[in-house]
């Protein structure tokens, strides 16, 4: 699904909303299982979790992007109005990309179940 989903990104002409939809549903495939409740915190939560070593900055800046990435995502999922005041802009859209390529390169390395279990066993400390 997630390479499916990757190949497809490259095919389909698509503004910054809709590709902050495909990246944040990539890494959502990738650090939650099907059956875990609460995407729009454990997501952006075990992403910044999983980040830490590469990213820069706090994670509390991380954990706001990735939860401004996560609205966006839902607001495309459900067609509602994205808020103004969420930044989805170029910069914002790199971070995401980088992102994406991290957790892939962690997944191929450690394998999709180690990769869940490293998420929810990670502390995350709001700074």
């Amino acid at each position: 699904i997630v390479i499916n989903r990757l190949e497809n990104l490259s095919k389909i002409p698509r503004d910054n909303s809709m590709q902050f939809f495909d990246y944040i549903s990539i890494c959502e495939s990738i650090v939650v299982g099907s059956s875990e409740g609460e995407f729009s915190y454990k997501v952006p939560l075990h992403m910044t979790n999983l980040t830490s070593s590469f990213y820069p900055g706090k994670n509390s800046d991380r954990f706001k992007l990735f939860r401004n990435c996560y609205s966006i995502r839902s607001k495309v999922a459900h067609c509602s109005e994205i808020d103004p005041k969420i930044e989805i802009g170029s910069t914002e859209l790199t971070h995401l990309k980088e992102t994406v390529r991290h957790l892939l390169l962690l997944t191929l390395q450690l394998g999709l179940d180690d990769v869940r279990k490293k998420a929810r066993d990670l502390a995350l400390n709001i700074t």
